[in-house]
């Protein structure tokens, strides 16, 4: 997916690193078709997201040195129709920290799910 406007909006120190800091404003329209392909989704064929949303945006911090992302502020504004035809206004902004890159990780498979039977993929 590509978005439809990236913007340099500085460079700054995070957590020790030099960084740059991009704006990215998604197109709604590829994004709209994206999401609606996503599983599970039981949703309409398609979503016309650009009827419904207001504002998005993301800020991400993306290191200079390797280009891994380090953070990420995302901003969602979209209006929900219920039922009745009633309208809301939903606001999201949600800020992820990305860390720990290339750090040994172990995943222990809880018990219940060592006993599990195996059942038909469907």
């Amino acid at each position: 997916m590509r978005p439809r406007k990236v913007t340099l909006a500085g460079e700054e120190k995070y957590t020790g690193l030099a960084t740059y800091i991009l704006d990215i404003k998604p197109d709604w329209q590829v994004l709209s078709g994206w999401l609606s392909r996503q599983p599970p989704w039981k949703g309409p064929r398609y979503y016309n997201l650009p009827e419904l949303a207001g504002p998005v945006s993301f800020r991400i911090w993306v290191s200079k040195k390797d280009f891994l992302l380090l953070k990420s502020d995302i901003r969602v504004e979209y209006e929900l129709v219920s039922f009745d035809s009633s309208k809301s206004r939903v606001k999201l902004n949600g800020t992820y920290f990305f860390e720990d890159y290339d750090e040994p990780l172990e995943i222990e498979l809880p018990q219940e799910a060592r006993d599990a039977v195996r059942g038909p993929i469907s």
